[in-house]
């Protein structure tokens, strides 16, 4: 099968447009999933630039029968060098469980070094590595029942 830019002798062709329209679905699909950026717990690559800040600020929240935990987000990054980020992520936990009561205090503290290695933005093309480091925060929060104990490294 021969498609013709613009599709104009492909209009007479059922399976051309179908198969353009699936095309164009499905990058259209993928756009929304690759912008994703923070504080989502997927990043884009891009990094805010020397000597500037980008702070994000939001929250979660779950809730399960009679069961709920709130966790306000804030992302802190920072821009060393055009292609280098430092992050910062403190957490709060807000959890309330039948019987227990509520209770809040520190969440996990997330520390990450993002690395813009290629950019080429004529072509639309940058990656990134982005190691991260999620450490139980100083306190009691383990002990409470706020947060798991130990850390987590994400690569």
């Amino acid at each position: 099968m021969r498609i013709t830019p613009g599709c104009r002798a492909g209009l007479q062709r059922p399976g051309c447009c179908r198969l353009r329209l699936t095309l164009l679905s499905c990058v259209w699909c993928v756009s929304w999933a690759v912008y994703a950026g923070p504080p989502i717990e997927t990043d884009d690559p891009d990094t805010p630039g020397p000597g500037r800040w980008e702070v994000n600020l939001a929250s979660t929240m779950e809730k399960r029968a009679s069961f709920w935990e709130f966790q306000p987000l804030l992302d802190v990054n920072y821009g060393w060098g055009e292609r280098v980020q430092l992050k910062l992520k403190p957490r709060a936990v807000v959890l309330d469980e039948p019987g227990a009561g509520a209770k809040a205090g520190a969440g996990n503290l997330q520390f990450g070094v993002k690395w813009r290695f290629v950019d080429q933005q004529e072509r639309g093309l940058s990656l990134s590595v982005y190691p991260q480091a999620d450490l139980n925060p100083p306190g009691n929060s383990v002990e409470r029942g706020l947060v798991a104990d130990g850390q987590q490294f994400l690569f």
